[in-house]
């Protein structure tokens, strides 16, 4: 159970992010505010973010050495965030480029690094993203593509299992779409039945899927060396959501939907 509170909380912190990003809704655009409103404002977003990523691999270490009290992030990415404002602000006393301009390029960055993250702070990278962090060779690579496949497979085995009600967590979620639910909400409710235990056994869904992941892990630390391995330990990946051109999952809802709609 506390397993799932910390990871609804990195989730309420990504979210809170986001809006602040967005904006909310005012409907003024960002860049209509004066710019060193402006400037202040993706300041604040800028130290959030970190202290999003900084707190959601607090919590992944925490948990993974089973220690549920020490869920803190390393103070190593502030210090790189502190030394890279200052050469920001360096760099612009020198820069004679407008201001507007500068906005517009840390903007672009920010909604770049939000776009590829999922509600709880992670990377859902690509293969080929991976490649290069990680500096993988081709075989590695076709290795560690194969490695996600099969977790995507296990994903869409593991949801389709009945509750004691008869319905499957992944049938539950698309009613939730098919109700026109958003998706944080949606979300929101699969992490919540992923704390009901699987019928006919004494492990809850989501140790199931904690279990699936461990094992790839443990696989992709056999297959890359200690320098990539660690580089992929900080990258926080998103496990099940990395973009190898196949995805069971959504591909299941995607069916469902379009089955309803057809009748």
């Amino acid at each position: 159970m506390n397993q799932v509170i910390l990871v609804v909380s990195g989730l309420a912190l990504a979210v809170s992010v986001y809006a602040l990003f967005g904006g909310g809704d005012t409907g003024v655009p960002v860049m209509a505010a004066p710019a060193a409103q402006s400037e202040g404002r993706l300041d604040q977003i800028e130290a959030r973010l970190d202290a999003l990523s900084d707190e959601v691999m607090g919590i992944s270490r925490a948990l993974k050495a089973g220690n549920r009290k020490a869920a803190t992030a390393d103070t190593e990415p502030q210090r790189r965030f502190t030394g890279l404002g200052a050469e920001a602000n360096q760099d612009r006393k020198r820069s004679a480029a407008p201001a507007a301009d500068q906005l517009d390029s840390r903007l672009a960055a920010l909604e770049n690094k939000l776009r590829h993250r999922n509600p709880f702070g992670q990377w859902m990278a690509t293969v080929e993203e991976l490649e290069s962090t990680l500096g993988m060779t081709s075989e590695q690579s076709v290795q560690a593509k194969a490695m996600f496949n099969e977790v995507k497979d296990q994903t869409l085995e593991l949801l389709s299992v009945a509750n004691e009600e008869g319905k499957s967590p992944l049938d539950e979620m698309t009613e939730d779409f098919r109700q026109g639910m958003e998706f944080k909400p949606a979300l929101d409710r699969l992490v919540k039945r992923m704390e009901a235990t699987i019928p006919g056994t004494s492990e809850t869904y989501g140790q199931r899927m904690q279990g699936i992941e461990r094992s790839m892990f443990e696989r992709l630390e056999d297959t890359l060396d200690d320098s990539q391995f660690e580089r992929l330990r900080e990258a926080n990946i998103a496990p099940t959501m990395i973009q190898t051109g196949y995805d069971p999952v959504g591909e299941y809802i995607r069916q469902s939907l379009e089955a309803d709609a057809k009748r």
